[in-house]
C-alpha cells in the first residue's frame, strides 16, 4: 500500500499568523529567514559564515515552493542543516568568485588610471565582463540550491539563466539596488529585509524558467 503523507503540524505562532492573514505569514517568514541568515553569518565569523548562510536561504526558499509542506517545519532546523551541509562546498565556490571579482575590480581601477586608446579599450572590455559576472551572480545562489553539480557547471547554468531571462535579470539587479537605497535610509530594515526579499523574487522567477525549460524538453 502506498504510504500516506501527513501534514506537518504548525507551531502555535505560525498557526496564529496563518489564521490572521496569509500575507502577514509571509512577512513573518521572510523576516525570520533574514534574521537567521544574519545569525548564521555571524556564527561562521562572517568570513566563513556569509556564503553558506546565503546558500541556506536559497535552499529553504526553494524548498518552500517545490515542497510547500516544508513551510510548516522548523525554519531554524532547516536553515542550520542547509548551512552545515553546504559549508565547505559553498565557501570554496564563494571565495573563488570573490577572488575573480577582486581581480575584475583591480583591472577596472588600472584601466581608469591608464589614459589613451589602450586604457579605454581595457576599461570597456572589463565593464562588459563585470556586467556578465554580476548577471551570473544574481542567479547563482538559486542555481546552487536547485542543481547538484560542480562549480563550473553551476556557473554555466547561472549564466544561461541570465541569458534566458535578461529582463528578469535587470529587474533583480534593480531590486537589489533599490533595496540597498532603502536599507541605507532605514538601517533597521537590514535585520528583517536585506536578503530574503531578493531571494523570494529570484526563486519565483528562476523556478518558472526551469519549469518552462522542462516543458519544452518534454514536448
Amino acid at each position: 500500500m502506498p504510504s500516506q503523507t501527513h501534514p506537518v503540524p504548525r507551531s502555535g505562532v505560525n498557526a496564529a499568523i496563518a489564521l490572521a492573514n496569509p500575507g502577514v505569514e509571509w512577512i513573518w517568514r521572510l523576516a525570520l529567514l533574514n534574521l537567521l541568515w544574519i545569525g548564521l553569518t555571524l556564527a561562521g565569523g562572517v568570513i566563513f559564515g556569509l556564503f553558506p548562510a546565503t546558500g541556506a536561504v536559497y535552499v529553504v526558499m526553494r524548498s518552500w515552493f517545490v515542497h510547500p509542506e516544508t513551510r510548516d517545519q522548523s525554519l531554524i532546523r532547516a536553515m542550520t542543516a542547509a548551512w552545515r551541509e553546504g559549508f565547505w562546498r559553498v565557501n570554496a565556490l564563494g571565495w573563488a568568485l570573490t577572488v575573480v571579482g577582486a581581480l575584475l575590480a583591480y583591472g577596472l581601477w588600472l584601466s581608469i588610471g591608464n589614459p589613451g586608446l589602450a586604457g579605454s579599450v581595457a576599461f570597456y572590455g572589463i565593464v562588459i565582463v563585470a556586467a556578465m559576472f554580476c548577471a551570473m551572480l544574481i542567479h547563482l545562489p538559486f542555481v546552487a540550491a536547485h542543481l547538484e553539480a560542480g562549480g563550473i557547471r553551476l556557473i554555466r547554468a547561472a549564466w544561461m539563466l541570465a541569458l534566458a531571462q535578461p529582463f528578469a535579470t535587470l529587474a533583480l539587479a534593480a531590486l537589489f539596488v533599490g533595496l540597498s537605497y532603502i536599507q541605507a535610509a532605514v538601517p533597521a530594515l537590514l535585520l528583517f529585509a536585506s536578503l530574503s526579499p531578493l531571494a523570494l523574487v529570484t526563486t519565483i522567477l528562476d523556478l518558472r524558467t526551469f519549469a518552462g525549460a522542462v516543458q519544452r524538453t518534454d514536448q
